[in-house]
C-alpha cells in the first residue's frame, strides 16, 4: 500500500513540476512576443493615431464653405446639419435587430 502512495506522490509531483515549467515557458514566450510588438523608434502607437484622426481641424471641416459670404450663425447651422446628417448615416448603417412578426398557427386534427 505504501508503494502506491509513494508512486502517487511522485506522479503528482511530476505533474505539478511539469505544469509550472510549461506555464513559465508560456509566460516567457508571451513576454517576448509582446516586446516585439513595440515600435523600434519613438513612433506613436495606433490608438494615438486614431485619436488624432477623429479630431478634424476647423479649417479642414469648413473648407467647403465660403466663409467670407456667410454669417457665423449660418456657418454654425450648416455645421450642425452636417453633424446631424452624419449621425443619421451612422444610425442607418448600424445593425438593427429585425422585429419578428407572424401569426399563430392553429393545428386542427380534422384536416381543414
Amino acid at each position: 500500500m505504501s508503494a502506491w502512495l509513494v508512486a502517487l506522490a511522485l506522479s503528482a509531483g511530476y505533474l505539478v513540476n511539469k505544469n509550472l515549467k510549461i506555464s513559465n515557458r508560456m509566460d516567457q514566450a508571451m513576454k517576448e512576443y509582446h516586446e516585439q510588438e513595440l515600435p523600434a523608434d519613438s513612433a506613436p502607437d495606433s490608438s494615438t493615431i486614431r485619436k488624432v484622426q477623429r479630431a478634424v481641424p476647423i479649417g479642414d471641416s469648413l473648407q467647403d464653405l465660403n466663409l467670407q459670404d456667410l454669417a457665423s450663425e449660418d456657418v454654425k447651422s450648416l455645421s450642425n446639419e452636417r453633424k446631424r446628417a452624419a449621425q443619421e448615416v451612422v444610425q442607418y448603417e448600424s445593425p438593427m435587430v429585425p422585429e419578428i412578426q407572424g401569426v399563430y398557427l392553429h393545428y386542427d386534427r380534422s384536416g381543414f
